[in-house]
């Protein structure tokens, strides 16, 4: 009886909804002052994360092209819920570079995760 209170009253992660959807939220967001702020906060992560998937000067065809992550960012900076599209071995890569590092505390929005879309273009 004990567990099952337990599991009743724990608390949750909102499931996330789809990619287009999240990717519109995290536009909506970056519109904002604040938004376009926290997008200058956390851009230099981007650069580092990537340099672990495709070393600069790459002209391999395999890591050249473009793709999109979006995450949802918790409170304590920490990414949830990353999703790329397309899912190609270099956004794979980044996903799993992404996932360890630490954004800044993100703006408030309203209760929820914020969200944050990267595009990325490599080319040679």
């Amino acid at each position: 009886m004990l567990l099952l209170a337990m599991a009743f009253f724990a608390p949750t992660l909102a499931v996330p909804s789809d990619f287009e959807s999240r990717r519109a939220e995290a536009q909506r967001l970056e519109k904002s002052a604040e938004g376009a702020a926290y997008v200058r906060e956390y851009s230099y992560l981007v650069g580092a994360a990537m340099r672990g998937c495709v070393p600069p000067g790459s002209a391999d065809p395999a890591n050249l092209g473009k793709f999109s992550l979006v995450a949802d960012i918790l409170g304590n900076g920490q990414p949830y819920a990353i999703d790329v599209k397309p899912k190609t071995a270099v956004a794979s890569c980044f996903a799993g570079q992404i996932i360890r590092i630490t954004f800044p505390t993100p703006p408030n929005n309203g209760g929820k995760n914020y969200v944050v879309v990267i595009d990325m273009s490599i080319t040679p």
